[in-house]
């Protein structure tokens, strides 16, 4: 369950969105464990151009309760660098849960 609960809450919020994977600039997926970002980088298609750009969770660090907090900054942070338009934020926690947004800057 847990590896595929970042990709369910992505996809959702893709949809919800009335968006595709390739119309999302930036991603940032929240991970604990290399299998379960490389299992999202396939399942998306994602390169390493668009997807943890400056590194995940196993290189940034994984503060218990912040979780979320820092990997929405991480990619708020690079979309305004990079001046993407739109971005995706994905994590996955135990027992299966995931959430995720999609994000649109608009100027």
């Amino acid at each position: 369950m847990m590896p595929d609960s970042a990709i369910a809450a992505a996809d959702i919020a893709l949809q919800r969105a009335g968006k595709k994977a390739a119309d999302i600039d930036l991603w940032e997926c929240q991970e604990r464990f290399a299998a379960l970002a490389i299992h999202f980088q396939h399942h998306f298609d994602l390169d390493e151009t668009r997807y943890n750009v400056n590194g995940g969770a196993l290189t940034l660090g994984d503060p218990p309760g912040a979780a979320g907090t820092t990997t929405l900054c991480a990619l708020l942070d690079e979309m305004e660098r990079c001046h993407a338009a739109t971005g995706l934020v994905a994590l996955s926690a135990s027992n299966g849960m995931g959430t995720a947004m999609v994000i649109e800057l608009i100027k």
